[in-house]
């Protein structure tokens, strides 16, 4: 895509299909966050400001996978160690940033128990996405088509949302994954930093596939992969322009997604849909190399047509691993 047009529609271009606004305030209020494990409850109790923003709205777009860009290419990468920070924009970044959920198709559907990634980690922190979930299921939006999915049948549905209160930040350090469930009261306390006031963050949803360790990944589906990609960046480009997209190891979790070849895709559809800049965070230095191998790849495949790249990346053999539980 050339820089002189990707902001601007083209074929490719996934589809708006829905959007709805809500007051933070009416949400908490009519849609309470209901917790299943007693650590979540206390992150609320902890971070809950006495009061809300009578004038913040969250809105949200639907939009649905339409098809993929021709040619792929990679944008600036930068890569930072740990989870997302939420940082401010330094002064000179005048692009707009946009941080991914690695979602379940059920969108924000299990945030709610012990889990404690990278879904549950970010819908802690912001927990009135917990609201928006119920508000979806239960009609409260007049939008037809806006529904609690990630997915539409066989196709990506990617979900946008702006103005979410960020209302703490987590150190997860020792607790992260299956060690949330059993941590002491005081661990959370001490890890919980309420923020006054909130800040707001911008959430792009995203469902990375599911499968069963030593499945190979097809051709069709890498490129079901990179479209889902795809969709999801363009949509935030379409959205707002110049954008930073943060990520990380999608779907490498609970999914059991090749971390080398989810690294590959990412950069190639953040390319592709015009992305200026993406940050991919990663955990702890244990896995960068896996990163590393990813950026490798995606540069030596920047210029092929997709559907090359995509039997490129098919041919090199990548399988599922088992998924880590969390």
């Amino acid at each position: 895509m050339n820089s002189s047009d990707k902001y601007q529609n083209y074929i490719c271009d996934p589809l708006l299909i829905a959007e709805a606004a809500w007051g933070v305030d009416y949400l908490l209020e009519s849609y309470p966050p209901h917790w299943l494990h007693q650590n979540k409850e206390l992150i609320f109790e902890i971070c809950k400001p006495a009061e809300l923003d009578k004038e913040g709205d969250i809105k949200i777009k639907r939009f649905l996978e339409n098809s993929c860009s021709e040619c792929v290419s990679i944008p600036e990468i930068h890569q930072e160690f740990g989870n997302y920070k939420y940082l401010p924009n330094l002064e000179k970044d005048k692009t707009t940033h946009w941080h991914v959920n690695f979602s379940d198709p059920y969108l924000f559907g299990f945030a709610a128990g012990p889990a404690f990634a990278q879904d549950e980690i970010q819908v802690s922190e912001h927990p009135v996405l917990v609201s928006v979930g119920t508000a979806i299921e239960r009609g409260d939006h007049g939008a037809k088509r806006l529904l609690r999915s990630t997915v539409e049948g066989s196709l990506a549905s990617p979900m946008l949302l702006e103005g979410v209160p960020r209302f703490c930040t987590i150190d997860t350090e020792g607790i992260y994954g299956l060690l949330f469930r059993d941590a002491w009261e005081s661990t959370i306390r001490e890890k919980v930093t309420r923020l006054t006031p909130p800040t707001e963050s911008k959430i792009l949803a995203l469902s990375a596939p599911q499968g069963t360790r030593g499945t190979k990944y097809s051709e069709d589906l890498i490129e079901r992969i990179f479209r889902t990609a795809f969709s999801g960046f363009r949509a935030a480009v379409l959205n707002s322009g110049e954008v930073t997209v943060n990520t990380g190891f999608w779907g490498c979790g609970a999914f059991g997604n090749n971390r080398q070849l989810m690294t590959a895709i990412q950069l190639l559809a953040a390319g592709s849909a015009g992305v200026e800049k993406l940050v991919f965070w990663i955990p702890n230095s244990a896995f960068l190399a896996h990163f590393q191998v990813g950026l490798r790849i995606a540069r030596e495949l920047a210029g092929f047509e997709t559907k090359n790249a995509v039997s490129d990346l098919a041919a090199r053999g990548y399988t599922f691993a088992e998924g880590n539980g969390t």
